[in-house]
C-alpha cells in the first residue's frame, strides 16, 4: 500500500469534504414537502393580488387610455373617473370612486388592489 504523507491527507480529506458539500448544497434551498396522506407536496404558494411588477395607478394622475386597462373598467366607466375628478377635484381616497355612477362597493373591491391615491 502506497505512503500518504499528512499533506496529501490534508488534501485527500479537504477534496471529500469539497465535493460532498457540493452535491448537497442544491438540496439545502429546497422548500421542504408537506407530507399530505402519504405523499410528498409542495406547500402552497401564496398568489399576490397585484403582480409585483405592477405599481398601483394613480387616480389622479391616470388617463382615460390608463384607466381602461383595469378589471372592469371599460371607455365609458373610465370616461366617467375623468370626468368626476374634472368636475370634483382631485380624489381624495380610493373610496371616492363610488361617486362615479356605474362604480358600486363589487367594482371597488376589484380595483382597490390596482389603484392608489397620492
Amino acid at each position: 500500500m502506497p505512503q500518504v504523507t499528512r499533506y496529501e491527507a490534508v488534501l485527500l480529506a479537504a477534496a471529500v469534504v469539497a465535493v460532498a458539500g457540493g452535491l448537497l448544497v442544491p438540496f439545502a434551498w429546497q422548500r421542504p414537502a408537506v407530507i399530505v396522506h402519504g405523499s410528498p407536496q409542495q406547500p402552497p404558494r401564496v398568489l399576490a393580488t397585484v403582480p409585483p411588477d405592477r405599481v398601483p395607478l394613480s387616480l389622479n394622475l391616470a388617463t382615460a387610455e390608463e384607466l381602461e386597462r383595469l378589471p372592469g373598467i371599460g371607455p365609458v366607466l373610465a370616461r366617467r373617473i375623468v370626468e368626476d375628478r374634472a368636475r370634483n377635484g382631485q380624489y381624495r381616497s380610493v373610496d371616492d370612486l363610488l361617486r362615479v355612477k356605474g362604480i358600486g362597493p363589487k367594482t371597488l373591491a376589484r380595483l382597490r388592489p390596482h389603484v392608489t391615491v397620492p
